[in-house]
């Protein structure tokens, strides 16, 4: 298939495949005579796999990683547990970090309740503290 083909079948873009594809992530497609790209099914299946990695929040190096071992089909899947594991740790902590940006926050807006003028505004009178 034509990398056209390609982008509407997994709904990403022409731009994003080839990005794929000079990253490593998607081996080089045989071409035609004319030059274009033609994709296999082994692409298709390694592009959604990029492509499911990346909407769980996957960094391309860990996408990488865990395209060698999708290829080594006999390995064991321990470093996938392990991937999946830090990811885990990872949101943890960013979520523990969002809490305390989101009480910061409210914090900030307690101290406004928006009837004054911006010179008495205490969140600004804060942030000139700081």
């Amino acid at each position: 298939m034509k990398i056209g083909e390609l982008s509407e079948k997994l709904g990403i873009t022409v731009e994003a495949i080839r990005y794929y594809e000079k990253e490593g992530l998607l081996c080089a497609p045989d071409r035609t005579a004319s030059n274009y790209r033609v994709y296999g099914e082994h692409h298709l299946e390694d592009l959604a796999f990029v492509v499911f990695c990346r909407n769980i929040d996957i960094s391309l190096d860990e996408i990488r990683s865990l395209l060698k071992l999708k290829h080594s089909p006999s390995e064991s899947c321990e470093p996938i547990n392990d991937a999946i594991d830090n990811k885990l740790t990872e949101i943890d902590k960013r979520l523990s970090q969002l809490q305390a940006l989101k009480s910061e926050l409210q914090r900030l807006r307690s101290k406004c309740l928006g009837h004054s003028t911006i010179a008495q505004c205490e969140i600004i009178k804060t942030s000139l503290i700081i």
